[in-house]
């Protein structure tokens, strides 16, 4: 499940994106679902034991991505039949080496903020005992907030590094409209997400 949701959610592929911001429309059909399973774990079982399946299950979706992306350079295979969309496949698994880094890192730091910050909030309430909606629902936005804000900045950052650093073949000269078009990104994908943990709260609950 992990696996087919980050191939339909992948971020930095043009043409599947909202408008312009660096968002697919598949990751505002699905996103909720990680973000869901997310919360329930880290409420049920701890942020620490969340963390690690959360990453199990990335990291097995992170290697079926590698080998579906190892295959788009393989010589001798007929990807160029009739009838087969080599142009969607390679642009879906044939991403830059700094789309699948900012992708693995950003997810990793993502989750754990994610999960240490719902699983703090939980234990105050049960020290206090005084664990109500209200407060599971202000740790599951404010982790939210704290693990996507996380999440899309590292996945951006290293994923339009090279951009940066060269955007047109000039050197540095240009950057600044590649850090605007990036800082667009970064809060345009943060504002969604954490807009669809806001609506999917109640089924959360």
């Amino acid at each position: 499940v992990t696996a087919y949701l980050n191939l339909i959610t992948l971020k930095g592929t043009p043409g599947f994106w909202i408008f312009d911001t660096g968002i697919s429309y598949g990751t505002l059909l699905v996103s909720f679902i990680p973000m869901l399973i997310g919360d329930l774990l880290a409420e049920i079982y701890g942020w620490k034991k969340s963390f690690i399946i959360s990453s199990v299950s990335y990291t097995v979706a992170l290697l079926f991505v590698f080998i579906l992306w190892g295959t788009t350079a393989m010589p001798g295979l007929v990807f160029g039949q009739e009838g087969f969309p080599v142009e969607a496949y390679n642009t879906i698994f044939g991403q830059q080496w700094s789309i699948l880094i900012g992708s693995a890192f950003a997810y990793y730091i993502g989750i754990f903020f994610n999960a240490f910050v719902m699983g703090k909030m939980q234990q105050r309430a049960e020290r206090l005992n005084n664990d109500t909606r209200g407060k599971f629902f202000a740790r599951c936005i404010l982790s939210t907030v704290v693990g996507q804000l996380l999440d899309n900045a590292l996945f951006f950052l290293i994923a339009y590094m090279p951009n940066v650093i060269d955007p047109v073949g000039t050197g540095w000269g240009t950057a600044s409209i590649v850090w605007s078009y990036i800082w667009q990104q970064i809060l345009a994908a943060w504002i969604i997400e954490v807009g669809i943990e806001m609506i999917i709260f109640p089924i959360t609950y």
